[in-house]
């Protein structure tokens, strides 16, 4: 019996699929997972690297700041094995001293305290995805691995490699400006 619209069901069956539709569905899907899944996995790949880098950045260039605004020399000793930057009011002397101005208050050591737009944290954690690669001349006399950031802007401290989710890169620091410098090293 037809109805109206040509369909030979009754009102209210349902149309039920066949073998062969469900078959040609589950093709379809298997399809559409086998050509995303690696797009995926490869943007999740990304998005931790460019995390990991983000870090190691935000640390440098927070310590950098810091040792600009309060004229302190700040040094943030890495601590590879747990992907940490412990952050220290650098012991050197300078030549010269700057005093931030408008800043005349001291904390407990004499030290200036910083603007209170700066936080002062003593440790900055970094991407566990992160594996070091130092060599003998990144570490100093006391077996540490040492950037230091000066008031003047200045900066010191070694090139040193690192491994993220495969990629190799080398960290390093503008001397004149503090900035850190990250770059990836191609085979």
């Amino acid at each position: 019996m037809y109805n109206d619209t040509g369909s030979t069901f009754r009102h209210g069956e349902s149309r039920r699929f066949t073998m062969i539709e469900i078959i040609v569905l589950l093709v379809v899907l298997g399809l559409i997972v086998v050509i995303a899944a690696p797009r995926i996995n490869k943007e999740s790949k990304r998005m931790t690297v460019e995390s990991a880098l983000t870090s190691i950045r935000t640390a440098m260039s927070e310590s950098a700041l810091r040792a600009r605004s309060t004229g302190t020399p700040i040094e943030i000793v890495l601590m590879p094995g747990d992907n940490q930057f412990i952050v220290n009011v650098s012991m050197l002397n300078l030549a010269k001293t700057w005093k931030p101005p408008g800043n005349d208050s001291l904390d407990q050591d004499g030290n200036p305290v910083p603007p209170f737009f700066i936080e002062a944290k003593p440790t900055y954690d970094l991407s566990k995805a992160i594996e070091w690669l130092p060599e003998d001349d990144n570490f100093d006399q006391d077996d540490n691995i040492v950037y230091t950031f000066f008031p003047d802007g200045q900066a010191a401290g070694r090139p040193l490699r690192f491994d993220v989710k495969g990629r190799n890169f080398i960290l390093n620091v503008d001397k004149i400006t503090g900035k850190p410098i990250i770059l990836e090293l191609h085979d």
